[in-house]
Formats: C-alpha cells, sequence, structure tokens
C-alpha cells in the first residue's frame, strides 16, 4: 500500500505500469491509502489537505494517466492536481489500461470511498474479527448506495498474525505493535468499541510526553494485543482468522513488526 498524499498521482501511475510490465507481467495491484494528518505533513512535510478528497482526485488522475499515457493527455485542472502534458512524451502502451486500485479502509467515510471508487477494499489490521464481521451491513447498504454489486469489488483483510507454539511469546513480541499503534489518537475509537479506550488513551498521553513504546508497553495487556493480533500455534491461528471469510475474500497476513529481534 502507498500513501496518496505523499506521491504524485502522474509518477505513481508510470510506476504502476512500469511494475505492471517488467515484474508482475499484468497481476499487478495498486494500493492506496491516505494515511493519518500527522503522517502526510508531520512526518513527509506535505501541504495540509483533506484527505479523502486528495485520494478521490490522486484515483481519478491515476486511471486516466495509465488509460492515456500512450495515446495523449488533455490538461488537468483539479482542486490538488493540475498539468497540461505539454512536455509528456508518449509511452508505450500499458499491459492493461486499467491496473486494479484498492483503496484502505479505516473508519467509516473511507470505508464508503472505497466502496465506492476501488476495485478493491483493503480493510486495516485494527479491524478486529468481531469489527470485521459487523461492518458488513454497511458495505451491503454502501455498495448498493453507488449501484455496485459484491462481485465488483475484492475485499482483503490485512491481519496481524504471530504464529508460534509458545502462545505467550508470539503476544509478547506483537505487544510493541498494538501499543504503538493504541498511541495515535486518530485510531483510538477501534480500542474504544471493543473495551480497550482507556488503555489507548494511556498509551496517548504517555506517547505524546515520551515518544518512547517501552515506556507505554505496560498499558497493553495480553487481552488487548489478541484483540488484534491473532497469536499462537497454526492450527488456533487458522481457527481464529475463519470468522474473516464471512466478509472478505482475501487475507493478507503481517507480521505485527515494532521492535521484533532477528530472533523474535
Amino acid at each position: 500500500m502507498a500513501i496518496a498524499g505523499t506521491r504524485s498521482p502522474v509518477e505513481t501511475a508510470y510506476v504502476a505500469m512500469d511494475v505492471d510490465r517488467r515484474i508482475s507481467n499484468g497481476r499487478f495491484v495498486l494500493g492506496l491509502g491516505s494515511s493519518i494528518k500527522s503522517c502526510v505533513t508531520g512526518l513527509y512535510g506535505e501541504p495540509e489537505r483533506k484527505l479523502l478528497s486528495h485520494l478521490r482526485e490522486s484515483v481519478k488522475v491515476m486511471r486516466y494517466v495509465i488509460a492515456n499515457a500512450h495515446k495523449g493527455l488533455d490538461p488537468v485542472a483539479g482542486e490538488y492536481f493540475s498539468a497540461d502534458f505539454e512536455e509528456m512524451m508518449l509511452t508505450a502502451p500499458p499491459v492493461r489500461e486499467d491496473i486494479p486500485i484498492w483503496i484502505a479502509a479505516l473508519q467509516e467515510k473511507m470505508t464508503a470511498l472505497a466502496l465506492e471508487i476501488g476495485d478493491g477494499m483493503r480493510v486495516h489490521a485494527l479491524w478486529s474479527t468481531v469489527y470485521t464481521r459487523s461492518r458488513l451491513p454497511f458495505i451491503t447498504d454502501t455498495l448498493a448506495k453507488y449501484g455496485r454489486k459484491r462481485e465488483d469489488i475484492e475485499i482483503n483483510a490485512w491481519r496481524w498474525i504471530a504464529v508460534n507454539d509458545d502462545k505467550q511469546r508470539a503476544i509478547d513480541d506483537s505487544r510493541a505493535t498494538v501499543a504503538a499503534y493504541s498511541g495515535y489518537k486518530e485510531y483510538e475509537p477501534f480500542f474504544e468499541a471493543i473495551g480497550f479506550g482507556d488503555q489507548a488513551r494511556a498509551c496517548q498521553l504517555s506517547l505524546a510526553e515520551h515518544g518512547d513504546i517501552a515506556k507505554v508497553i505496560g498499558n497493553v495487556s495480553d487481552e488487548m494485543v489478541e484483540a488484534f493480533v491473532t497469536c499462537g500455534p497454526v492450527d488456533e491461528v487458522l481457527e481464529k482468522i475463519e470468522p474473516f471469510w464471512d466478509v472478505v475474500d482475501s487475507l493478507c497476513p503481517m507480521t505485527p513488526y515494532r521492535d521484533l529481534t532477528m530472533g523474535s
């Protein structure tokens, strides 16, 4: 997944076409997310924007470039992106003129945008099993609102998974990742929704003061870790992720990566 707000949509479209041609042989999927304001402006130094509006416009420009860069592009004038393309040289024809674009979903507005314009939707790792299943009516209603069918979009779950026959070790290895995410105010609703709001707010206060995961990790209980990370032996992990299939078409397991060592 790429952060749309930190990249030129033209450059991103060109990269997508190159990867589709040279590496994936027509199998590439372009994943885009908005990230959060503190990251886009505070870390990457980008100007303050309405992140969802910017993402919508970026997707439109990328699709236009991918489909037409080999034919010639007319000027584009948008709220965030404008170009006359006078200096542009024609590209080679792409492998596909419609490279799939998946949108990363977090809260309701972003989920609705993904369901409206995305070829796919990747649900955030903070979507617990319970939360993911609770969103099914919203997904169904939103697709219907935009005249789309369920088969028009692939829904993918980005799930933190820690496989280890020593379950406690898996939980301990995952704790720093949960602590880090709970330290962001923007993610608080996901912790609040399943009873961990106080712990998340404790991490926010400590992170704001210290900026050190080691000093907040004690606020994260085993139960809090397991709400967001599937931990344990392979058979137990497979059983626990089974409910996701009520909602999603595919899963993308991801290691809870914060503060891991080579021996973890």
